[in-house]
């Protein structure tokens, strides 16, 4: 599930809160291959925002991973996770795979910087309320560049200049 974790240490539920409905700009934090209850493989990716006042949130983004969307019960929406896969790729400046992506593809994806448009998926019965990416996007946010000594002043003696 898209925002929700069962973790229980206070950083990571305080982090995997539902956030307000936007376009964040998140680092590619942490990717899991997995496997459904009907046996389909899937993608959970870890997306920390990093910036802003909800810097630091987690929204925790699955997606199916397969190319083989024709033999899937709902090929349509099976397409149309395939292709958010592809989009994430294109947008990281990664190497789009043309079919289903390797571990060591996904990997690629790692500590890459995205935007992505938020929306709140509302919960039924027993589940929460979640987060879900609709759409990503380049990132926009530019990280300052650190530098060691950021006002280095030196004090020259004038007759050190040659004019």
């Amino acid at each position: 599930m898209a925002g929700y974790n069962e973790a229980n240490t206070d950083e990571y539920q305080r982090s995997s809160k539902v956030i307000p409905e936007g376009r964040y700009s998140f680092n590619v934090e942490k990717i899991e291959l997995k496997l459904s209850s009907a046996d389909k493989k899937y993608i959970n990716l870890h997306l920390r925002v990093i910036n802003g006042n909800k810097e630091g949130c987690v929204v925790f983004q699955p997606i199916y991973a397969s190319s083989d969307y024709e033999n899937h019960s709902n090929q349509k929406w099976a397409q149309q996770q395939f292709n958010q896969l592809k989009r994430l790729f294109l947008v990281s400046g990664v190497t789009v795979p043309t079919d289903s992506p390797t571990a060591s593809q996904l990997q690629t994806l790692k500590d890459t910087h995205v935007d992505g448009d938020v929306v709140i998926e509302e919960g039924e019965g027993q589940y929460l309320d979640k987060n879900k990416v609709q759409e990503f996007y380049p990132c926009s946010f530019k990280q300052p560049v650190e530098t060691e000594n950021p006002a280095i002043e030196e004090d020259y003696d004038d007759g050190d200049i040659p004019f």
